[in-house]
């Protein structure tokens, strides 16, 4: 892992239903003015502007936190190429997927939801092993967030170049103490916020033909809970 430099931009990937709300208030608390959010906006499909460099280099305590997805033409390489420190928070994938099925459910029957600009009026699957299947057709996510390649073969070399640390949401609070050490932050309660009400369950097979798809997911999941264990 990457030792952090504070005279350095960091950039925080916020992997959606990953706890990046409740980490977010401790990185605003964390690097105050110096943090920025990277964020776009289903609705208008705007992205918030670049945080500009001053003198040919970013301010010392720069903290860029948001989702950067590369298919949707709003990655790290389009955006800040040059930075080189990153921190994550991963979930376990298939309890990610499951949140963000019912996190998308709810917005929709509240009229909320967007795709492309346009609101959306019924839920993306009739039924969460209906979503399931969606998402085994589509590129594996860490892929799309992840500004490198990566792989079964290569990826423990690849997130121990780029990141300083890398926390889990199943021992949040533990990988906060662990990031508040690595940064020379203060340790913050983690608050909990943006959770959503589940009222459905997955079948067992679709559940192992999940797990089994998203192979590399579990690796590099399983690697980064033993960095917080």
């Amino acid at each position: 892992m990457q030792t952090y430099d504070p005279q350095l931009p960091l950039i925080n990937l916020h992997i959606q239903k990953s706890g990046g709300q409740s980490f977010r208030k401790i990185l605003e608390t964390w690097f105050g003015d110096g943090f920025h959010r990277h964020h776009y906006d289903p609705r208008t499909q705007a992205v918030t502007a670049k945080v500009e460099k001053v003198d040919g280099r970013y301010p010392a305590g720069t903290c860029i936190h948001g989702h950067f997805q590369k298919r949707l033409g709003f990655g790290v390489q389009e955006y800040y190429p040059d930075i080189r420190q990153f921190i994550t928070v991963l979930r376990e994938p298939l309890d990610r997927q499951l949140s963000l099925y019912f996190f998308q459910k709810a917005r929709v029957a509240k009229g909320v939801e967007f795709r492309a600009g346009q609101r959306l009026r019924e839920a993306a699957a009739a039924s969460v092993d209906e979503y399931l299947e969606h998402a085994m057709r589509r590129p594996p996510y860490y892929r799309n967030h992840f500004p490198w390649p990566v792989d079964e073969h290569n990826y423990k070399d690849v997130l121990e170049e780029h990141f300083v640390h890398i926390g889990v949401t199943d021992a949040l609070q533990d990988s906060v103490r662990i990031f508040a050490r690595k940064l020379g932050k203060p340790v913050i309660d983690v608050p909990v916020i943006n959770t959503s009400r589940r009222d459905e369950t997955p079948s067992a097979q679709v559940v192992e033909r999940f797990r089994d798809t998203f192979r590399l997911e579990y690796l590099i999941y399983e690697y980064a809970r033993g960095l917080n264990s």
